[in-house]
């Protein structure tokens, strides 16, 4: 058995090593494609189908890295590996208690949603997140006594050309980053990122620059008319602003929001309001729709830095991924 996981973890590296390379994906015509050939939303499937493979044979092969070490202590000691697994994977019990502690720090991302629901369900989500603490732990101590690397490339997200022009934008004046967020106003994952990348453009001001492209995918319309009444404060160089305060008021939005938010920030209400009949703001949330969808975006918030999917929004990671561009 042994031999047969040794035989197909090796089966993998090889074939991943043959796919990491530029390899052609079919002929037609007479022309042979490879994935730069393919339309954007194509090559950013094909990129997170390619993630989604690599994230799981990571983890099949970080899986029997573990086993082979609980294996070799087993032997060791000279005890059965179930009795070393036990041992090296203590598991706490998870009650009420651990669960109503974990609900009420994170009460915001179950959406209001009654405990006694929920209990059960966030037991077992907190069960696997200490069995998966106590896997990396001894996979640490299996790369440090076994010396294992993970030779399995990451793939490379495509660099995709958006057309951003026209779009509110943040930041410096000639960036060497540059990021371009598609969001929702009423997604609460996308006021998180506005909040990182507000802290990522005020920390990188003369290197980097935001592009902010409504993509809203709410079917109340109501994130839509909300996008209008952002674009319509742009035009009184008040978009940030309004923006901003969107967001912190993402709970309470309403159809009746973009106008109640310009009286808020002392707008021009008569150029407001003919802003909004006149069907602008409309134009440009559809062009910023239609440039998602012609990209690949699927959800939000979906974040491109220099033009390559960034997959997550929290400010360490989004430094980290600037500075190495820097």
């Amino acid at each position: 058995m042994k031999t047969l996981l040794c035989s197909l973890v090796a089966a993998v590296f090889c074939t991943v090593s043959a796919v990491a390379k530029v390899a052609p994906l079919f002929k037609y015509k007479g022309k042979i494609f490879d994935d730069a050939d393919l339309p954007p939303a194509l090559q950013q499937s094909l990129f997170e189908v390619k993630k989604q493979y690599h994230t799981h044979v990571t983890r099949m092969i970080e899986a029997h890295i573990v086993d082979e070490y609980i294996r070799q202590e087993a032997k060791k000691s000279k005890v059965s590996e179930d009795e070393m697994k036990a041992k090296l994977i203590k598991e706490k019990a998870v009650g009420d208690k651990e669960a109503k502690a974990w609900y009420d720090k994170n009460k915001k991302l179950v959406g209001g949603q009654n405990f006694d629901g929920l209990k059960e369900q966030i037991k077992r989500v907190l069960r696997m997140q200490q069995k998966e603490l106590a896997n990396q732990e001894l996979l640490g101590k299996a790369q440090k006594l076994g010396k294992f690397k993970l030779l399995l490339p990451e793939p490379v997200a495509p660099v995709i050309k958006i057309a951003h022009q026209g779009f509110p934008r943040k930041g410096a004046s000639t960036p060497k980053v540059r990021i371009v967020e598609f969001a929702d106003y009423q997604c609460p994952h996308c006021k998180h990122a506005s909040n990182s990348l507000k802290q990522v453009v005020k920390k990188f001001a003369k290197n980097v620059e935001l592009v902010y492209v409504d993509f809203p995918v709410n079917r109340s319309g109501i994130s839509g008319l909300v996008a209008e009444g952002a674009y319509c404060a742009l035009e009184q160089k008040r978009f940030w602003d309004f923006h901003y305060l969107a967001f912190s008021k993402q709970q309470s939005l309403s159809k009746d929001s973009p106008e109640q938010f310009a009286k808020d920030l002392k707008l021009n209400l008569g150029k407001f309001k003919s802003c909004m009949s006149s069907g602008k703001g409309k134009k440009m949330v559809a062009r910023g729709t239609k440039e998602g969808e012609r990209i690949g975006v699927n959800g939000t918030p979906s974040i491109f830095i220099n033009g390559q999917r960034f997959f997550g929004y929290d400010q360490n990671e989004l430094e980290k991924a600037i500075k190495k561009l820097l």
